[in-house]
């Protein structure tokens, strides 16, 4: 063999050893790519489920302190009002006083719609109520409940026919209106307040809308003033598998729109 014919097959084997290196190197890495992805996935997995666990043990023990209190209001607040009540009956039947009588059945009727009052918030707090009236009437009686201690202007509309919703998705769902009503009465200073629900076939659509002083989207986005009444809203949002729409700018009001899949 020539010179020229050595270094012809030296050459041959370089680049077969070279390009058997370089595709050693690429499978390599690219089974690496593919571990790391893989990882990163279960890594997101683990923090996505964690996430929801903590979120979940949060609920259960808010849930129980708002049974707690719910019960504390029922068993002691209410039936401190209504010994007063008896109290003052007792009061104006041993006096013979006009203008005194009349001054006591002023105060028991304030009396009376403090006992009432007592009643309506310890049945919004109770997450066996709720679930037996099922969301869209816990809804209207929330609604009714407001507009008896404010001057708001609150209208609840319903598209559809209500349907059953697993007991969870009635009490987060119901709790997460309770909370936008709220900040619609305390942050947004609204006067005018509208709640529709539409129960299609495979989703439920809550639509709330407010005529208060709005907020800016930008730099931190709130239903509240603060960051931390819009994430609960989106933690919550988050465990139906539904999604959460905010519309608000200054002076111009608040939208907020709920989509919850069903099972239909």
């Amino acid at each position: 063999m020539t010179f020229s014919d050595h270094f012809l097959i030296t050459c041959l084997v370089v680049c077969l050893l070279l390009t058997t290196l370089a595709g050693f190197v690429i499978v390599n890495t690219i089974r690496y790519q593919q571990r790391y992805r893989r990882h990163q996935r279960e890594q997101q997995a683990l923090k996505a489920a964690f996430a929801q666990e903590l979120l979940e043990s949060q609920l259960e023990i808010q849930t129980a302190i708002l049974e707690h209190i719910s019960q504390d209001l029922h068993d002691h607040v209410g039936q401190l009002l209504s010994v007063v009540r008896l109290g003052l009956f007792s009061l104006r039947n041993k006096t013979t006083d006009t203008a005194l009588k009349q001054e006591v059945n002023e105060v028991n009727a304030l009396l009376q719609e403090a006992v009432q009052a007592v009643r309506d918030v310890t049945k919004t707090l109770n997450p066996g109520v709720i679930e037996s009236f099922g969301l869209y009437e816990s809804a209207v009686f929330e609604a009714n409940r407001i507009r008896k201690v404010s001057q708001l202007e609150l209208k609840v509309s319903l598209e559809g026919s209500p349907y059953a919703l697993p007991e969870r998705q009635d009490l987060l769902l119901f709790r997460m209106i309770q909370e936008i009503l709220n900040n619609a009465l305390k942050h947004a200073q609204a006067s005018q307040i509208s709640l529709h629900f539409s129960y299609e076939s495979h989703a439920l659509r809550i639509h709330i809308t407010d005529n208060g002083c709005g907020f800016s989207a930008q730099p931190a986005p709130s239903v509240a003033g603060s960051g931390l009444g819009l994430k609960n809203l989106h933690r919550r949002v988050e465990l139906l598998k539904g999604a959460l729409h905010i519309d608000s700018q200054p002076q111009r009001g608040t939208s907020v729109t709920i989509a919850v899949p069903t099972l239909g």
